[in-house]
């Protein structure tokens, strides 16, 4: 679910016209390193496990 949200969050501007720009800046999931892959794959600014 987390990955169909990322994606999308990222192409609504193709999708939806004249939006504000979306920041995807903190993603978070255990273990940690997953997380900062998860992070990196989809344009997040920063991973946490918390």
């Amino acid at each position: 679910m987390g990955k169909a949200h990322a994606l999308a969050y990222g192409a609504v501007r193709a999708v939806m016209g004249d939006v504000p720009d979306v920041r995807r800046v903190a993603l978070a999931d255990t273990p940690v390193g997953k997380a900062d892959a998860m992070a990196a794959q989809f344009g997040f600014d920063r991973a946490t496990a918390d």
